[in-house]
């Protein structure tokens, strides 16, 4: 898994919809991260 909490963020990245997104610079290279907006129950269905 990669770590993301020290990259840059990418500050003129704008991202539409209705999920968390967030613009990084990883390794020199543009990036978007998605962050579902909710993740409430989802979780005990895949540890089954």
């Amino acid at each position: 898994m990669i770590d993301f909490t020290s990259c840059p963020i990418d500050l003129i990245a704008n991202y539409g919809g209705s999920d968390q997104k967030r613009g990084i610079i990883y390794q020199g290279e543009r990036y978007m991260l998605k962050m579902l907006s909710c993740l409430t129950g989802k979780r005990e269905r895949y540890q089954e």
